[in-house]
């Protein structure tokens, strides 16, 4: 099965598969770590000025690396402020692996794995290291900021 980083999805069409028409560019996708899924993606909208929409996952019908074809649906309105992906994520025996910077999507809108900065100095040197996800990841908190564990099977 074919996957890409979500940040190579960025500004690809959003075309409805019916009209043929297309609705917008990918600005975001969005995603639900701890489930490991698509929760949809943000659409640039040109009519006029520049907005942005939302696209959720049951209205995508399929996801690749040149466009994102919709099953005909129509986009809604983007309420506040999609959350980045910046989670440090940590080992079950608490060392920390590193800070989450993207996501491997497949073209069924599952998260394959998620691709880490362990420094500066480090994704230079050696680049970021993409780690698969089997199993659900576990949120947590760690005073006021939010914290990912790797399930035990990873």
């Amino acid at each position: 099965m074919e996957t890409w980083l979500s940040k190579k999805l960025t500004d690809i069409p959003v075309i409805d598969r019916i009209s043929g028409r297309m609705l917008g560019r990918v600005g975001q996708v969005l995603v639900l770590l701890p489930a490991a899924r698509v929760l949809g993606v943000t659409v640039a909208v040109e009519s006029g000025w520049k907005k942005q929409a939302y696209l959720q996952r049951n209205d995508i019908w399929a996801f690749s690396a040149n466009c994102i074809l919709t099953r005909g649906k129509a986009l809604s309105p983007l309420r506040g402020e999609p959350e980045g992906l910046d989670f440090p994520l940590y080992s079950p025996q608490g060392r920390l692996e590193g800070r989450i910077c993207d996501v491997l999507i497949d073209s069924m809108g599952g998260i394959r794995g998620v691709q880490i900065s362990k420094s500066l100095v480090e994704d230079v040197k050696n680049g970021r290291e993409i780690l698969p996800l089997r199993g659900n990841l576990i949120l947590g908190e760690d005073r006021a900021q939010r914290v990912l564990l790797l399930p035990e099977n990873n």
